[in-house]
Protein backbone atom coordinates (compact mmCIF):
# COMPACT_ATOMS: atom_id res chain seq x y z
CA UNK A 1 0.00 0.00 0.00
CA UNK A 2 2.82 2.42 0.86
CA UNK A 3 4.40 1.72 -2.56
CA UNK A 4 1.19 2.76 -4.29
CA UNK A 5 1.03 5.99 -2.26
CA UNK A 6 4.68 6.72 -3.05
CA UNK A 7 4.02 6.09 -6.76
CA UNK A 8 1.01 8.45 -6.74
CA UNK A 9 3.03 11.19 -4.99
CA UNK A 10 5.90 10.87 -7.47
CA UNK A 11 3.48 11.05 -10.40
CA UNK A 12 1.77 14.16 -8.99
CA UNK A 13 5.05 16.01 -8.44
CA UNK A 14 6.58 15.00 -11.76
CA UNK A 15 3.46 16.01 -13.70
CA UNK A 16 3.99 19.68 -12.81
CA UNK A 17 7.50 19.58 -14.26
CA UNK A 18 6.70 18.75 -17.86
CA UNK A 19 7.84 20.79 -20.86
CA UNK A 20 4.26 21.77 -21.71
CA UNK A 21 4.46 24.60 -19.15
CA UNK A 22 7.44 26.24 -20.86
CA UNK A 23 7.22 29.49 -22.77
CA UNK A 24 9.17 29.47 -26.04
CA UNK A 25 10.06 32.53 -28.12
CA UNK A 26 10.80 31.86 -31.79
CA UNK A 27 12.24 34.46 -34.16
CA UNK A 28 11.83 34.17 -37.94
CA UNK A 29 13.52 36.20 -40.70
CA UNK A 30 12.51 37.14 -44.26
CA UNK A 31 15.06 38.81 -46.56
CA UNK A 32 13.68 41.17 -49.19
CA UNK A 33 15.18 41.13 -52.68
CA UNK A 34 17.18 44.33 -53.12
CA UNK A 35 19.81 45.95 -55.32
CA UNK A 36 21.56 47.25 -52.23
CA UNK A 37 24.63 45.57 -50.75
CA UNK A 38 22.60 44.58 -47.69
CA UNK A 39 19.14 43.11 -48.19
CA UNK A 40 16.56 44.56 -45.83
CA UNK A 41 14.89 41.97 -43.61
CA UNK A 42 11.59 41.61 -41.78
CA UNK A 43 11.29 39.60 -38.58
CA UNK A 44 8.43 37.86 -36.82
CA UNK A 45 8.74 37.00 -33.16
CA UNK A 46 6.18 34.51 -31.81
CA UNK A 47 5.66 33.58 -28.17
CA UNK A 48 4.41 30.02 -27.64
CA UNK A 49 2.89 28.71 -24.43
CA UNK A 50 1.83 25.06 -24.25
CA UNK A 51 2.24 24.78 -28.05
CA UNK A 52 -0.15 27.69 -28.67
CA UNK A 53 0.84 31.14 -29.89
CA UNK A 54 -0.06 33.70 -27.23
CA UNK A 55 1.44 36.86 -28.76
CA UNK A 56 3.73 38.13 -31.45
CA UNK A 57 5.50 41.12 -33.00
CA UNK A 58 6.39 42.07 -36.55
CA UNK A 59 9.56 44.05 -37.33
CA UNK A 60 9.24 45.59 -40.79
CA UNK A 61 11.97 47.16 -42.93
CA UNK A 62 10.87 47.88 -46.46
CA UNK A 63 11.18 50.87 -48.82
CA UNK A 64 13.07 52.82 -46.10
CA UNK A 65 10.10 52.47 -43.75
CA UNK A 66 10.99 50.84 -40.44
CA UNK A 67 8.31 49.82 -37.97
CA UNK A 68 7.31 47.42 -35.21
CA UNK A 69 3.77 46.15 -34.75
CA UNK A 70 1.83 43.80 -32.56
CA UNK A 71 0.06 40.85 -34.15
CA UNK A 72 -3.69 40.41 -33.89
CA UNK A 73 -4.33 36.70 -34.44
CA UNK A 74 -7.32 35.20 -36.22
CA UNK A 75 -9.43 33.16 -33.82
CA UNK A 76 -9.38 30.24 -36.27
CA UNK A 77 -5.62 29.58 -36.09
CA UNK A 78 -4.64 25.95 -35.67
CA UNK A 79 -1.39 24.14 -34.91
CA UNK A 80 -0.12 24.25 -38.51
CA UNK A 81 -1.86 27.37 -39.86
CA UNK A 82 -1.43 31.00 -38.96
CA UNK A 83 -3.38 34.15 -39.78
CA UNK A 84 -2.87 37.63 -38.35
CA UNK A 85 -3.19 41.37 -38.92
CA UNK A 86 -0.61 44.04 -38.08
CA UNK A 87 -1.77 46.52 -35.41
CA UNK A 88 -0.30 49.23 -33.14
CA UNK A 89 2.39 50.49 -35.52
CA UNK A 90 5.46 52.23 -34.06
CA UNK A 91 7.91 53.79 -36.52
CA UNK A 92 11.66 54.26 -36.38
CA UNK A 93 14.32 56.01 -38.48
CA UNK A 94 16.60 53.02 -37.98
CA UNK A 95 16.32 49.35 -38.86
CA UNK A 96 13.89 47.52 -36.59
CA UNK A 97 14.94 44.10 -35.31
CA UNK A 98 14.18 42.04 -32.22
CA UNK A 99 17.92 42.00 -31.41
CA UNK A 100 18.35 45.59 -30.23
CA UNK A 101 16.23 48.30 -28.65
CA UNK A 102 14.27 50.16 -31.30
CA UNK A 103 14.02 53.94 -30.86
CA UNK A 104 10.60 55.04 -32.03
CA UNK A 105 9.76 58.42 -33.53
CA UNK A 106 6.52 60.36 -33.34
CA UNK A 107 5.48 59.80 -36.93
CA UNK A 108 1.75 59.84 -37.43
CA UNK A 109 0.02 57.11 -39.41
CA UNK A 110 1.81 56.24 -42.62
CA UNK A 111 0.52 54.53 -45.72
CA UNK A 112 1.19 51.02 -44.29
CA UNK A 113 -1.01 51.63 -41.28
CA UNK A 114 -4.59 51.26 -42.32
CA UNK A 115 -7.05 49.42 -40.12
CA UNK A 116 -7.08 45.78 -41.23
CA UNK A 117 -5.01 46.81 -44.25
CA UNK A 118 -2.18 44.26 -44.05
CA UNK A 119 -2.99 40.62 -43.35
CA UNK A 120 -0.80 37.53 -43.27
CA UNK A 121 -1.88 33.91 -43.55
CA UNK A 122 -0.18 30.63 -44.28
CA UNK A 123 1.48 27.55 -42.91
CA UNK A 124 3.64 27.27 -39.83
CA UNK A 125 6.17 24.44 -39.54
CA UNK A 126 9.03 23.67 -37.21
CA UNK A 127 11.63 25.56 -39.27
CA UNK A 128 9.71 28.23 -41.20
CA UNK A 129 6.60 30.28 -41.82
CA UNK A 130 5.26 30.18 -45.39
CA UNK A 131 2.99 33.20 -45.51
CA UNK A 132 1.04 35.32 -47.95
CA UNK A 133 0.96 39.05 -47.21
CA UNK A 134 -2.18 40.74 -48.52
CA UNK A 135 -2.59 44.51 -48.94
CA UNK A 136 -6.36 45.03 -49.03
CA UNK A 137 -6.03 48.74 -49.79
CA UNK A 138 -3.61 48.14 -52.69
CA UNK A 139 -5.89 46.27 -55.11
CA UNK A 140 -5.62 43.16 -52.91
CA UNK A 141 -1.97 42.75 -53.87
CA UNK A 142 -0.33 39.74 -52.25
CA UNK A 143 3.27 38.66 -51.73
CA UNK A 144 4.55 35.22 -50.84
CA UNK A 145 7.01 35.47 -47.96
CA UNK A 146 9.00 32.63 -46.41
CA UNK A 147 10.34 33.39 -42.94
CA UNK A 148 13.07 31.00 -41.75
CA UNK A 149 13.59 30.36 -38.06
CA UNK A 150 16.80 31.93 -36.78
CA UNK A 151 16.34 31.68 -33.02
CA UNK A 152 14.31 29.64 -30.53
CA UNK A 153 14.60 29.93 -26.77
Amino acid sequence: MSNILLYILVMLFSKGQTNTDLVTVKTYKFEHASNESKNPADYIELVFEKDSIVKGRYYGNENNIHYVTDLKFDKYNQKDTLSFTLINYKYSYDESTPFHKVNYNNTEKLRYEIDNGVNFSGIISEKKLSLYRVFWYYDSRFDRMTFNIIKAE
